[in-house]
C-alpha cells in the first residue's frame, strides 16, 4: 500500500511539474534527490590549503610571493614537513642555500635519520661545497640503501672534487658493477679509467678503458682515455694510434645515432 501510494504521489508531482513548469521544472524536480544524494567535496586543512596556494603561486612564477605564504605556512604550523621540504626547494632554486639547509636539518631534527631527507641534505652541502658532509650524508644512504647507484656516483664525484682518487675509482667501481643496463654506462667506464688512472692503478685504468672500446665501439672516448694509459705507460706510438683513430669517430660521429 506504502509503495502505491508513493508511486502516485510522484505521478501526481511529475503531471504537475508539466502542467506549471513544463519539462524544465519536472526535470528540476527529478534530479533533486540525486543532488541531494550527492556527496559535498571535502575541503583541504588550513596548512595544506596554504602549501597548495603556494605551488599554485609557484606555477605561476611568483616564487617570492611562494616563499613568503610559506613562510607564514611554517610559523603557524612549525611541524608541517611538507611545507619546510618545498620551502628548501624553492630557497635552493633562488639560490638560498644556507636557507635550504636550514630547512633540512630541521627536517631532519623532527625525523631523524630519514633516508631521503638525508639525501637531500647531502645535494645541498655537496652544491654548497661542503663536501667532506656530503660523503658523510652520502655514507649514512648507504648503509641504508646499498643499491642506490645514484649515490655511489654522487660520491665518487664528491671524493674526485677532493683529489681522493683512489676513493672516487672504487665508488665507481660500484657504478659499473651495478650499472651495465644504464644509459649513462659509458660514462661509468670512462670515469672508472679514468680515476684509477689518476690513482696511478694502471692495469685497471687499461682494463676499463678497453671494456669502454669494446662496449661502445662507435664512441670515441675510450680511445681518448686509452691513449692516456698508453701515455702513462710511455708508449707513444700506441697512444698516437688510439689519437688518430678516436679524431676519425669524432668526424663520423652522428648524434642521433642511439647507443
Amino acid at each position: 500500500m506504502q509503495s502505491a501510494a508513493k508511486l502516485k504521489f510522484f505521478t501526481a508531482l511529475i503531471v504537475g511539474g508539466f502542467a506549471l513548469g513544463g519539462p524544465a521544472l519536472c526535470c528540476l524536480m527529478l534530479s533533486a534527490p540525486e543532488a541531494a544524494a550527492a556527496p559535498r567535496q571535502k575541503s583541504l586543512p588550513p596548512e595544506y590549503a596554504m602549501l597548495e596556494r603556494a605551488r599554485q603561486l609557484r606555477l605561476n612564477l611568483k616564487t617570492e610571493a611562494a616563499l613568503q605564504l610559506l613562510n607564514e605556512t611554517v610559523l603557524r604550523y612549525p611541524k608541517f614537513i611538507d611545507a619546510i621540504d618545498y620551502r628548501s626547494d624553492l630557497e635552493r632554486e633562488v639560490g638560498d642555500m644556507k636557507g635550504a639547509l636550514a630547512d633540512m636539518n630541521k627536517i631532519l631534527s623532527l625525523l631523524p635519520g630519514h633516508v631521503d631527507y638525508t639525501k637531500k641534505r647531502a645535494k645541498i652541502y655537496d652544491m654548497n661545497g661542503r663536501l667532506k658532509e656530503a660523503i658523510a650524508d652520502y655514507d649514512y644512504v648507504l648503509t641504508k640503501q646499498p643499491d642506490a647507484l645514484s649515490i655511489w656516483r654522487d660520491r665518487g664525484v664528491a671524493h674526485k672534487r677532493l683529489k681522493e682518487y683512489a676513493l672516487a675509482a672504487a665508488d665507481f667501481d660500484k657504478t659499473v658493477a651495478m650499472g651495465s643496463k644504464h644509459r649513462d654506462f659509458n660514462d661509468y667506464l670512462y670515469d672508472c679509467s679514468q680515476m684509477h688512472l689518476f690513482a696511478g692503478d694502471l692495469p685497471k685504468a687499461m682494463s676499463y678503458a678497453n671494456q669502454l672500446i669494446k662496449t661502445f665501439p662507435q664512441m670515441s672516448k675510450g680511445l681518448w682515455m686509452r691513449a692516456q694509459v698508453y701515455d702513462k705507460l710511455n708508449k707513444p706510438e700506441l697512444a698516437k694510434a688510439d689519437r688518430a683513430r678516436a679524431k676519425v669517430l669524432d668526424e663520423n660521429f652522428d648524434p642521433i645515432e642511439k647507443f
